[in-house]
């Protein structure tokens, strides 16, 4: 019997729950916590069956069971549901029946069953179809290609990839109307992509502005070409974005992305240089300047509090999309033998950021006069001096006041 994929009707976007139905007779009441997957259509694409994944045992239906107690009873969870669509669609064997309907379900039908271990491979490797109903349910899944801002980790041999160069940012975010766009390290970058069977890519060459960098630009030119020579790619399990390249007649190579981006509230940043976008200055030695931006995640005004290198400082700020609005800072009036002049600085271009943007661990405000450059990668733990800026919640976080030691 020939496997197929299921997709989503367009209605996953508009029924809300409603209680599974079956074609068994008598079924019992079902609790009106169920989870609902909507009715799914068959296309006329085959899906290979999962890698190594076997039946740990198997079900026939009962009178009155839906697709979620089966969940339940076997998987000790009624949201897994999904997963023993991925089975009972994949092809692994003729005896287990298809699901068109995740609500219709007959009794005597036979349903593979895999073990707790095997569920993060079935659901990476699932259709998308199915994993959006999986997400619709609840389940944590590897983050989808599209619509995710994927940072570059390493590149080249897969047994012993090349590291991305340090303070380097380079990105690639798919769309769904087939854009690919991102940063290079350098340069920004747009071009196109289509997916073919068997998770295969094409990548068309790419189009990029032309700045002049310190860094990265050997790394930006090596990428951008690789990108240009993509074959294929995979979402690993544990989240990871492998994209595999031709690297000559006979061989390939991967780049390797993470999926992540720093939220601009409730992050520590940290300057990393300031001033000139085409000759940046790096913080001077043995000093640190921060920012924490605070406030509830969906507001868009909060309190920015931060350290300017040698005196605390709070102001407030406000933004709508990438637009940032912030107003002159307080500071404590410390005398600092290093830094001062530097601090200075740091918060006139502070007050004058008209911009922001956020690409993977890296913050950028731009302003008319210069630009801020700012990681939230974490600082050593030790050997630090760590300095109190906010408190409480940590979605609403409260400014110290300033003048306060802690």
């Amino acid at each position: 019997m020939r496997k197929i994929i299921i997709t989503i009707l367009a209605m996953l976007l508009l029924t809300g729950c409603a209680p599974f139905s079956v074609r068994a007779q008598a079924p019992p009441p079902q609790p009106t916590d169920t989870p609902v997957p909507p009715p799914l259509q068959p296309t006329d694409t085959p899906v290979p069956p999962p890698a190594l994944v076997q039946c740990a045992e198997e079900y026939q239906v009962q009178v009155g069971y839906t697709l979620a107690a089966i969940a339940d009873k076997t998987l000790g969870d009624p949201l897994a549901f999904p997963v023993l669509l991925v089975l009972a669609n994949a092809g692994l064997d003729d005896a287990y029946t298809n699901i068109n309907d995740p609500s219709v379900i007959e009794e005597g039908w036979l349903i593979c069953i895999p073990s707790p271990e095997d569920v993060p491979e079935l659901l990476a490797t699932a259709d998308p179809a199915i994993l959006a109903l999986a997400r619709r349910a609840g389940f944590n899944l590897p983050p989808p290609l599209e619509d995710t801002l994927w940072v570059l980790v390493g590149y080249g041999d897969p047994d012993e990839p090349a590291l991305v160069e340090p303070g380097v940012v380079v990105t690639a975010q798919f769309t769904a109307d087939g854009q690919l766009t991102g940063s290079g390290g350098c340069n920004t970058y747009t071009t196109s992509f289509e997916f073919g069977r068997n998770n295969n890519l094409t990548i068309q060459p790419a189009a990029s502005t032309r700045m002049f960098c310190p860094t990265g630009m050997e790394q930006e030119q090596f990428y951008l070409a690789a990108l240009e020579q993509a074959t294929a790619y995979q979402i690993t399990p544990a989240g990871f974005l492998e994209i595999e390249y031709r690297a000559g007649r006979l061989s390939s190579e991967s780049l390797f992305f993470v999926a992540g981006q720093a939220d601009l509230k409730n992050t520590q940043w940290v300057l990393q240089s300031y001033g000139d976008p085409q000759n940046p200055q790096p913080v001077e030695p043995a000093t640190t300047i921060t920012a924490v931006f605070t406030g509830p995640a969906g507001s868009a005004e909060g309190a920015l509090v931060g350290f300017g290198g040698c005196n605390a400082y709070s102001t407030s700020f406000a933004v709508q999309g990438d637009q940032i609005a912030i107003d002159p800072a307080m500071s404590s009036l410390m005398a600092c033998a290093v830094g001062a002049e530097q601090e200075a600085t740091y918060l006139a271009l502070l007050q004058e950021a008209e911009t922001f943007q956020i690409a993977g661990k890296q913050l950028q405000l731009t302003g008319p006069n210069g630009l801020l450059t700012y990681t939230s990668v974490n600082l050593p733990l030790e050997q630090v001096l760590w300095r109190m800026e906010s408190f409480g919640d940590p979605a609403a976080q409260q400014p110290v006041p300033l003048g306060t030691p802690c």
